[in-house]
Order: C-alpha cells, then structure tokens, then sequence
C-alpha cells in the first residue's frame, strides 16, 4: 500500500516537472524526499524542482546533505554543485567594492 501510494505520488510529480509547476510541485518533492530519501530517482527530481525554482541555496544544501548523510552523489551533481555556487556568487549578490583613496 505504501508503495503504491509513492509510486502514484512519483508519477503525480513527473507530471508537474513536465509541465514546469514548480510552485507546486516543490511540496510534493520535499514529501517524496522525506519518505523515501534513498528510492531511485527520489533525489534527482527533487533536485529538478529546485533547479526550476532556481533555488540554488536549498539546491546546495540537498546536495550536502545527501552525500554526507546518504553518500548519494547523483549524476551530473558536480555540475549543480557549481551552478549553484556561480548563481549564489554572482555580482548582484555580492558587496559593491569601494576603492580607498590609497589604491591607484
């Protein structure tokens, strides 16, 4: 029974990723991703729906916690690793530099 009820809570969000509802799909990945962290594919999507989102701290943080606690280290989440640690670190991001009068 509680397998059917993930299965049917999987196929439920692939449908939302396919049609790019983040905003609701986001709830029901954090539900999957709490139930059955180590299922395959549970992670992955949960990634896609925080790269839609463009959520790239709680991306970070999904992936530190899944190598660390699970030592999960999906396909291509170097990459995600990266993306997010640019987009997090862009200029908009960052302290405006003021140079002091000392610096020619």
């Amino acid at each position: 029974m509680a397998n059917q009820k993930l299965i049917a809570d999987l196929q439920k969000l692939d449908a939302l990723i396919a049609s790019q509802q983040w905003a609701e799909a986001a709830p029901l990945a954090e539900q999957v991703m709490a139930r059955a962290p180590l299922t395959s594919g549970v992670l992955e999507r949960c990634l896609q729906v925080l790269r839609g989102q463009q959520d790239w701290e709680a991306l970070m943080d999904l992936l530190m916690r899944s190598r660390n606690r699970y030592q999960l280290w999906p396909h291509g989440s170097d990459l995600l690793m990266g993306q997010g640690m640019v987009e997090l670190g862009k200029w908009r991001n960052s302290i405006p530099f003021q140079a002091s009068a000392g610096c020619a």
